[in-house]
């Protein structure tokens, strides 16, 4: 039933009904009382059945009542208005875009993380094998590198090199560079074991003997390899059939687990500017943040949503 502003008229008679002023002029029944804001509301009712049982609060919750003696004989008479009450809705969308907003925050990391994971990096996370990739290396007499996957195996820890090969390699394990003809264009490649091998050295350097330390070359891509090149690399489709081979466990795993939180200390590339020490303490922070944010919001939002089907 909708809302009704006024304009001058002179009624018939008014009278009260369960403590709601019932006002019978020639437009019918209606009832009045004083919203919130002071203004005066007048609704049409149906005839006398329903007015026995208007009660204040089926007319409106913490109505103020207009008094017979307070009315004056010049009264009101009824011009329909649309005077739809939009706060409930405004109050609903809010919580709710409040509540997507704490799902987007926390889980944002994870999608761009899924987002960028490497097809290497979701075999071994599907077979349980914890991975840092893109790790930012140096050591005494070898140039600085970036170690494209380093994965804790049962087994040892393994340098992997990933390289994405297309069209037919050709070249020897000891070159420089390799051979590609990919659809007639041939052009110089690095060779990912030279690449590799100094990588696994690198690492050997920095942990030590106490843990074993290996190095694979697992390639993506349609490449079709020479013979003696297919002997010393594998394609990821063989490698994630093959990761039974790596998991027969090394005794001292102890000493496995210290020597990969030494590795973990050490920044990925794309975030060299963040210092080794310390990293590890950074990341645990920004989640713990990320956690408090987003429950603060859910809370926030429960609370408006609370709040909107009290008014």
């Amino acid at each position: 039933m909708p809302f009704i502003s006024a304009e001058v008229v002179t009624a018939e008679r008014f009278y009260q009904v369960n403590e709601v002023t019932v006002i019978e002029s020639d437009s019918g029944y209606m009832y009045s009382y004083r919203d919130d804001s002071g203004h005066l509301i007048v609704r049409d009712i149906p005839p006398p059945g329903y007015i026995e049982s208007l009660t204040a609060e089926r007319a409106k919750q913490r109505a103020v009542v207009i008094e017979p003696e307070a009315v004056s004989p010049v009264l009101v008479t009824p011009v329909k208005v649309d005077a739809t009450n939009w706060s409930y809705p405004l109050l609903v969308v809010l919580s709710s875009l409040m509540a997507l907003a704490a799902l987007l925050y926390y889980f944002a990391p994870h999608y761009r993380r899924w987002r960028s994971e490497s097809p290497l990096e979701r075999v071994l996370r599907r077979a349980s094998i914890p991975v840092f990739r893109d790790v930012a290396l140096s050591a005494k007499g070898f140039p600085s590198t970036v170690i494209d996957c380093l994965a804790k195996t049962p087994a040892g820890i393994l340098v992997i090199s990933n390289p994405h090969l297309a069209g037919e390699i050709v070249g020897q394990p000891q070159q420089d560079f390799w051979m590609q003809n990919n659809r007639g264009d041939n052009q110089q490649i690095d060779n990912p074991i030279r690449k590799n091998n100094r990588d696994t050295r690198i690492v050997k350097l920095l942990l030590g003997d106490a843990v074993p330390i290996h190095g694979c070359i697992v390639y993506t891509g349609r490449a079709e390899l020479s013979p003696v090149l297919q002997t010393m690399t594998e394609r990821l489709s063989i490698f994630s059939t093959t990761l039974d081979s790596h998991m027969t466990a090394f005794p001292d795993q102890r000493s496995l687990d210290g020597k990969w939180r030494t590795l973990m200390r050490y920044p990925r590339a794309n975030s060299c500017r963040v210092r080794a020490r310390g990293a590890a303490w950074k990341r645990a922070l920004c989640e713990h943040q990320r956690k408090v944010v987003s429950g603060s919001l859910l809370l926030m939002s429960m609370l408006v949503a609370i709040w909107g089907l009290r008014v």
